[in-house]
């Protein structure tokens, strides 16, 4: 409204009014697919996944400072069951229809992966349109010398943390860790030092650029690629690829060896030497687009997706003590999800037993790398604890401060606790 007064909304409430909101629109909203409504609208399916998102927080937004536990059985707001009892209903009208889990995991985050079967709601992203559009997912990780065209390279800017890479220990086969990329001729690339070359043939959209696949999922160890000469990737004889050992570009003498540990010289300042810039496991979870010029990308980025849902529900169970249908829900994502062909296409293996570091655990799997982790970490008390060049934080440090800027701009906010007013 033209003109309305600024008004303050506090979490702790403001949280059952978005609920409200959100709820009396569903019967307004159209179904995913209805008059040709794509997954980057607000569908009806949208506002489910929002709506088991935001009663699966409720408890932290109710009580966010919280030092003990959070009371995840609290009513709903309509009084009709718990929190719980609603993530559950509005993730099963997403579980079980239209949606289905991709047996490749990854394809969830390829570049052409808009009419993916799990993407419930998405961030529509083009490269040839007018809308601006972002590869960072795919660019930050990669290395500066990883050059999936002669005219692209990552940048070498993040790495998963040792104590995240730490809990796939006894899971890499699992089909979500890792997945080996094959050419059209048959080559796979293994990036262990096996490989000698790879085909030519794969090239960039719209132009005569050669495209090197680089694998994805966890990429640690040594690792191997193409090098330039000139303008173009050095070649075989026989005018394929060639495959070397790779060295980091800002330390030409320091090997692109993915380290899990991260060791600083200052851990108080968490800073790498350009000789510890290969330091870190790199998640390579969506595929580079190199048409996009490093910036820009065609992948949709998935905001919620069936596995996610899969996620929230086992949470929900388990919270309610429903220990059996969290464990079917965690073996249904574990076991829909298979490898490679250089694997048979195994499935995932079944788990035996689910506790709830088991499901945190789980989500990371499944959710790595897409904005899912620190609001798991919160809710599952592991957010405050000690880790690489972190120590252990106050509960205050779950609430960002309010900008300086906001705040010199108006009286009306004040500062969250813990920060100078």
């Amino acid at each position: 409204m033209d003109n309305a007064p600024l008004q303050v909304r506090k979490a702790a409430t403001a949280i059952d009014d978005l609920i409200k909101d959100v709820e009396s629109l569903i019967p307004d909203l159209a179904n995913i697919g209805q008059n040709n409504t794509g997954n980057g609208r607000f569908t009806k399916q949208a506002a489910y996944a929002l709506l088991a998102d935001m009663y699966l927080n409720r408890a932290v937004y109710k009580d966010r400072y919280n030092t003990s536990t959070f009371n995840f059985s609290e009513a709903a707001v309509d009084n009709n069951g718990t929190d719980m009892d609603k993530v559950i209903s509005y993730t099963s009208q997403l579980i079980g229809g239209q949606f289905k889990l991709e047996s490749n995991f990854f394809h969830n985050f390829d570049i052409q992966n808009a009419n993916g079967t799990e993407l419930i709601f998405v961030i529509t992203q083009y490269v040839n349109t007018l809308r601006s559009s972002s590869n960072n997912f795919a660019y930050m990780p990669m290395e500066r010398n990883q050059k999936p065209s002669p005219a692209n390279r990552g940048t070498n800017a993040i790495c998963t943390t040792p104590e995240f890479y730490a809990t796939w220990d006894n899971n890499h086969d699992d089909p979500r860790f890792q997945r080996h990329y094959q050419y059209a001729d048959g080559t796979w690339f293994m990036n262990d030092g096996t490989d000698v070359s790879v085909p030519a043939t794969s090239l960039v959209v719209g132009t005569t650029l050669p495209w090197f696949h680089f694998n994805r999922g966890m990429q640690v160890g040594q690792q191997y690629g193409p090098r330039l000469s000139g303008t173009d990737y050095e070649r075989t004889p026989d005018g394929r690829i060639k495959v070397s050992k790779l060295y980091c570009e800002k330390a030409p003498t320091q090997l692109m060896d993915f380290t899990p540990a991260l060791n600083f010289d200052d851990p108080n300042q968490s800073v790498f030497t350009q000789l510890e810039i290969n330091r870190g496991v790199r998640p390579f979870k969506y595929e580079f687009d190199p048409q996009g010029q490093n910036s820009r990308s065609n992948c949709a980025i998935p905001v919620y997706r069936l596995g996610g849902m899969y996620c929230m529900r086992a949470e929900a169970y388990l919270r309610k003590g429903q220990t059996a249908q969290a464990l079917a829900d965690v073996n249904i994502l574990r076991t829909s999800r298979t490898r490679e062909a250089l694997y048979a296409n195994a499935p995932g293996t079944a788990l035996a037993s689910i506790d709830m570091q088991k499901l945190y655990n789980e989500t990371g799997f499944e959710m790595y790398w897409e904005m899912y982790r620190r609001k798991a970490a919160i809710r599952f008390g592991k957010f405050e604890a000690a880790g690489t060049a972190k120590p252990v934080s106050q509960p205050f440090r779950r609430i960002y401060p309010i900008p300086q800027s906001t705040m010199d701009a108006t009286k009306i906010f004040a500062q969250n606790d813990g920060y100078t007013k």
